[in-house]
């Protein structure tokens, strides 16, 4: 079992990042067949040779440069698809999403400020409810003292009739 197990460590260990390939058949099983068939003609690996396949290795990026660009291409992914507006707003969300606990207490805390503003709002209601009636009273009485001036310059226009009507009877009466 011991055997079998070194076994499978040999095969693994095997595999090159440059080839990307099992061991060769015929061969060690090591990385330097590979290297060596790679030099020996066709300057590629007698498996791959008909363009079977890709390798990172064909790139000559390690695999820490591949780790890190995938790393930066997911935050500029996350970062761009933040629902805010701009790159400053984004970060902001981003920075927030950082203190998550205050993220969870956020939801209490805008409650008690909906439910203020809200009773604000049913106190400033309330209040132009009043400031119409007010101002409907204060219409009506001004109507009425409108309606009762009119009233009393028809009453003196024709009270003003009816003197010199008077005074025009008592003239031809005197004369």
């Amino acid at each position: 079992q011991g055997h079998a197990g070194s076994n499978i460590w040999q095969y693994a260990s095997s595999w090159s990042l440059k080839t990307m390939l099992p061991p060769q058949a015929g061969g060690s099983g090591r990385a330097e067949d590979a290297r060596n068939a790679d030099q020996a003609g066709t300057g590629r690996p007698s498996n791959r040779a008909h363009g079977k396949g890709f390798s990172i290795a064909d790139t000559g990026l390690s695999c820490s440069t591949i780790t890190l660009i995938v790393t930066l291409l997911l935050l500029y992914i996350i970062v761009w698809t933040l629902p805010a507006p701009t790159l400053y707003s984004k970060i902001t969300l981003l920075r927030q999403s950082w203190h998550l606990s205050e993220v969870l207490k956020q939801p209490p805390i805008l409650r008690a400020e909906l439910e203020k503003a809200q009773q604000d709002l049913g106190g400033l209601r309330a209040e132009v409810a009043k400031a119409k009636m007010d101002n409907d009273e204060l219409e009506k009485k001004v109507d009425i003292a409108e309606s009762a001036t009119k009233d009393l310059k028809r009453k003196l226009a024709q009270a003003q009739i009816e003197e010199q009507e008077d005074g025009a009877k008592n003239k031809t009466s005197s004369s």
